[in-house]
């Protein structure tokens, strides 16, 4: 199972995923069947680029612990095993992001309620692999709440009988296809891109929302019927006084774990955001559980990767950092000269690549993501771009939702700050 089909199966309903990278000197590559007969695999070029990749992660990984291995770089108060397990994960969270999206990682899953959700939704997938996945999922027994088990390095599990499939999977007509590409180019025209940073997009929302949601919880107290309320507040209040009505809503929630008002949920947003792959896949499947609904592009579109991070920089590998980058963008390229749709060529790219998406739901659902964003704590640099994301999605909130903002539960010194 590779990092692609994780990132698929990460938006499947009742599934909750944990992932491990594992060391990239030793982890196994998936070849998606459609690529086995692409010019870039049949000449070499395909394993000759993974073979570097795996050895620039290793060679950086090094150079990176023997850049920080300083006395002028150590935290107070630590001894030599604290700042050795310390530069440990520093230097392995920032070349996570070099790892191919054709590697198998290892995966927990655990699926909470009836299997046969997230079955349907991973079986219907395009990807043989996610197919897979999803046919193994449904073999889970259907009155079983809470199946478990691990899958590493892309192995069956053994305790998951097989069992033949009863619903045939609907194959694709490729008309949506079709009418993408008449849309505009799925390649997005170009080789690769330049080094991005993450970008937020307010792409749709409901310009009465401070009405919406103060006639919502006034109906929740009164005995008046929701259009008749609606209609009142909107001839008969002031915008200060709405305002109010918003503002004691919002402040009913005293921590993070507490759900905001339902009234918020009278409310639609849709947010568009630009972000690294592995940046989406925890971003994806939080905003799935918060029931939001999530649609993504492929890795790879938009083109381009995110910048080096600072470890990275600190070290003097930047110029190694966009090299590896670039060199998947050119293979990427090459599969698709030589046919390869935007889903398949997506293996030849890292996590560190680019990925477009939308994340669209009601008030209520939205704070929740936004909190979790904006309460991100570590090191890695997917942590980083997580809490800079939810700033964009703050601010641009408070821009057009008025009242509605002080809704989401936010660190100290957020407020105010430059996303």
């Amino acid at each position: 199972m590779s990092c692609i089909a994780v990132l698929v199966a990460c938006r499947a309903p009742n599934l909750v995923m944990r992932h491990k990278i594992t060391d990239p000197g030793t982890a196994a590559e998936f070849l998606p069947p459609e690529l086995r007969d692409a010019g870039p695999v049949r000449d070499g070029r395909w394993k000759a680029v993974m073979d570097g990749t795996r050895r620039a992660t290793v060679e950086l990984y090094h150079r990176m612990k023997t850049h920080y291995d300083g006395t002028e770089y150590r935290r107070p108060n630590s001894n030599d095993t604290q700042w050795s397990h310390h530069l440990n994960i520093l230097a392995r969270q920032s070349v996570e992001m070099l790892t191919p999206t054709c590697h198998t990682p290892i995966v927990d899953v655990r699926c909470h309620g009836k299997p046969a959700t997230a079955w349907s939704t991973l079986y219907n997938h395009e990807l043989t692999e996610v197919q897979d996945f999803g046919r193994q999922i449904g073999s889970l027994p259907t009155d079983e709440a809470d199946g478990h088990y691990d899958r590493r390095h892309g192995g069956v599990p053994a305790r998951i009988p097989p069992r033949e499939r009863t619903t045939d999977r609907r194959e694709p007509d490729g008309h949506l296809a079709a009418g993408a590409a008449r849309l505009g180019d799925l390649h997005g025209g170009h080789t690769h891109g330049p080094p991005a940073a993450p970008a937020v997009q307010l792409v749709d929302y409901d310009d009465a929302m401070d009405l919406r949601v103060a006639a919502a919880a006034a109906y929740e107290h009164g005995d008046l019927e929701y259009g008749t309320t609606l209609r009142r507040m909107k001839q008969e209040l002031t915008r200060e006084d709405i305002a109010r009505v918003v503002e004691q809503a919002a402040t009913e929630r005293r921590w993070s774990e507490q759900p905001p008002s339902r009234a918020f949920g009278m409310t639609r947003m849709t947010f568009e955001i630009t972000a690294s792959a592995m940046s989406w896949m925890a971003l994806g499947h939080m905003a799935t559980r918060a029931g939001a609904t999530v649609l993504m592009q492929p890795v790879g579109v938009p083109p381009g990767h995110i910048a080096a991070p600072d470890a990275v920089r600190d070290a003097g590998a930047e110029a190694d950092w966009n090299r590896a980058m670039e060199t998947h963008e050119r293979l990427r390229a090459e599969l698709a000269a030589d046919g390869a749709d935007a889903v398949r060529t997506q293996y030849a790219l890292t996590w560190g690549h680019l990925c477009r998406g939308i994340i669209s739901g009601s008030g209520d659902r939205l704070i929740r993501v936004i909190d979790w964003m904006l309460l991100q704590r570590g090191s890695a640099p997917y942590n980083a771009e997580i809490v800079k994301l939810g700033k964009h999605m703050y601010n641009h909130w408070t821009a057009v939702g008025g009242t509605t903002r002080n809704a989401v539960l936010r660190p100290r010194g957020a407020v105010g700050e430059p996303a």
